[in-house]
């Protein structure tokens, strides 16, 4: 199918526009009726066959659990795991950028018709967001899907901890894919629960396809009118402190998709929260505009960018000197340069953009973790704060804490402890987490692996039956009475039947358990209890004593209820005490 980017005429802008806004305000009305749902893709599958551009704008209709203010912030500007790319960062900056000035017609923040809204504080990017917003831009570039907030199936639980790049195969669970290019078109999981998956609570989604760089796909949400506008409500609201953006080309139905998932945090953005260049790359002629968004108590006393170690003032171009967006424009030359961003707030507090590390511009566009020193205003923004012996321009990524550098240790925290922009390397899981291992199905039951200096620990508590997971009885764990057989596998006292035997010259042959289920539970638990404190663990009294509730509740259910299976199971239950206390 021929991709589709964003309009090439004034026609289908307007045809675009208004589509939009019709999208927009369908999806922020809080109540829908099942005659509006049904009208609405009526009029969608009209207008699909018309419009070369889509955009949608949705917000949770249930409330999503809020994470704590005290979470630790990834820090500006430095990429982990990729996130932010470079048209992401584009967005980050343009959303930022109108947020300081959301009535600008002239910037491209806002039309002659848009509700009017106040000034808000920038949107601190979110790794967990931006997660969830790539891997659903990449589910429809992937799969060739339409632009929706739904996912195109019923995504699977583990997408995060599988690092799935959103194909069908990874994603879906088997047979609830509805993949096709009817926007609005999925059926699958809302956006809010696909972003839980990856740790993030969203509280509105916006989305585009089509467009041609991120700029472009803000002014397209930030410039819609009443009453569908949707975008622009959630990107300019003040109930948003966060944002993960995510962005894929190359295609699905319309070529790219943009996305960008919102939540509060309570988290109070940094001076620099965001800053780009424009274009990503270009020759020795080519004149680059870079902007970085500034927010504070007061007015800055500088804000610079930095090339090759070299200062340059920049101005205010929107907002105010408290939150406002800065620009400058300049030629770099032919090459691959470097540059960061520099700025000193009313205190004459120093911070950069990146915080550590730099950005290519000219003929690059990478993120590199060191950067050259630099005296912008005479103040060296070369920093070693935790006296590690490494400084910022050497590539220190956390100059708030001594133990992460380049070349240090990386542990399995969720940290980038090495500063090479990945976390956890060579980790398979995260000290702590747990998860089933075994079979669950016939007679076998599911055991337990807890995560340890990064790697799986052994499965603990898994149970096979000898005759595999078909055999007829399904023993709950804590029995004492199977074992292995002999040479075979141990039960949980780790003793095989001829351990057993030798050990107190009783019998223990295996013997039909189905009856005596409940209490041989019974006399595993008495026996647990007792260990250590009893001598003899379990006498003839505590051992009737234990059976006794199981033989109540087995009365009317066995035929007799239990007699004789007594003995032998507390037969069996004294050789094993006896056993293990050699």
């Amino acid at each position: 199918m021929e991709t589709k980017r964003s309009p090439a005429s004034s026609v289908r802008e307007r045809l675009r526009s208004e589509i939009c806004c019709d999208v927009g305000a369908f999806l922020s009305t809080d109540v829908l009726s099942q005659d509006r749902i049904v009208s609405f893709r009526a009029v969608i599958r009209i207008a699909s066959a018309l419009a070369a551009l889509w955009a949608i704008s949705c917000a949770p209709l249930l409330d999503v659990e809020t994470p704590s203010a005290t979470e630790a912030r990834a820090l500006a500007g430095v990429p982990v795991d990729g996130f932010p790319n470079y048209v992401e960062r584009q967005m980050h900056l343009a959303i930022n950028r109108a947020r300081s000035a959301p009535n600008d017609v002239a910037a491209g923040n806002a039309n002659d018709c848009s509700a009017q809204k106040n000034a808000t504080p920038p949107l601190m990017f979110d790794l967990a967001g931006a997660r969830a917003a790539r891997f659903h831009a990449k589910h429809s570039t992937l799969n060739m899907g339409g632009l929706t907030h739904d996912s195109y199936c019923t995504l699977r639980q583990d997408i995060a901890a599988t690092n799935c790049d959103g194909a069908a195969a990874c994603a879906c669970e088997t047979g609830s894919e509805c993949f096709s290019c009817t926007t609005l078109g999925g059926c699958g999981t809302p956006f809010y629960s696909r972003a839980s998956l990856f740790g993030f609570a969203a509280n509105g989604e916006v989305g585009a396809a089509g467009y041609a760089d991120g700029f472009a796909a803000v002014r397209g949400w930030v410039t819609e009118c009443p009453p569908a506008d949707g975008h622009r409500q959630i990107l300019t609201g003040a109930d948003k402190d966060v944002i993960g953006l995510g962005h894929a080309d190359n295609g699905g139905c319309w070529g790219s998709f943009d996305f960008g998932d919102t939540g509060y945090q309570a988290l109070a953005p940094v001076m620099l929260p965001s800053g780009v260049h424009v274009p990503e790359t270009g020759g020795a002629g080519t004149m680059f505009d870079f902007y970085v968004s500034y927010f504070s108590a007061g007015a800055a006393r500088t804000v610079q960018l930095v090339v090759d170690g070299v200062c340059f003032d920049m101005a205010l171009e929107l907002g105010t000197p408290q939150n406002a967006t800065y620009k400058t424009s300049r030629a770099v030359g032919a090459g691959c340069h470097e540059y960061y961003f520099y700025a000193e707030n009313e205190a004459g507090a120093p911070f950069t953009y990146p915080e550590s590390g730099a950005w290519g511009t000219g003929e690059c566009s990478a993120y590199t973790p060191s950067r050259m020193p630099a005296a912008c205003n005479n103040i060296d923004p070369c920093q070693d704060t935790d006296m590690d012996g490494v400084d910022t321009c050497e590539g220190d990524c956390n100059d708030a804490d001594a133990a992460v550098f380049p070349g240090a240790p990386e542990l399995c925290n969720e940290l980038d402890d090495n500063c090479n922009a990945t976390d956890d390397e060579g980790c398979a899981c995260g000290d702590g987490e747990t998860r089933g291992c075994g079979f669950d199905e016939g007679a076998c039951t599911l055991g337990m692996q807890t995560c340890t200096g990064g790697q799986w620990g052994a499965c603990i508590g898994a149970f096979v039956p000898d005759g595999g997971c078909n055999a007829p009885v399904r023993p709950d764990a804590g029995s004492v009475v199977i074992a292995g057989e002999d040479g075979g596998p141990s039960n949980e006292f780790g003793a095989t039947k001829s351990d057993l035997s030798a050990g107190c010259g009783c019998s223990a042959t295996k013997t039909k358990l189905d009856p005596a289920m409940q209490a041989k539970r019974a006399v595993s638990g008495a026996n647990e209890e007792a260990a250590g404190g009893l001598d003899p663990p379990i006498t003839g009294m505590q051992a009737k004593r234990a059976v006794s509730g199981a033989n109540e509740e087995a009365a009317g259910g066995l035929d007799p209820p239990i007699t004789g299976m007594i003995a032998l199971i507390v037969i069996l239950a004294l050789c094993m005490r006896r056993h293990a206390r050699r």
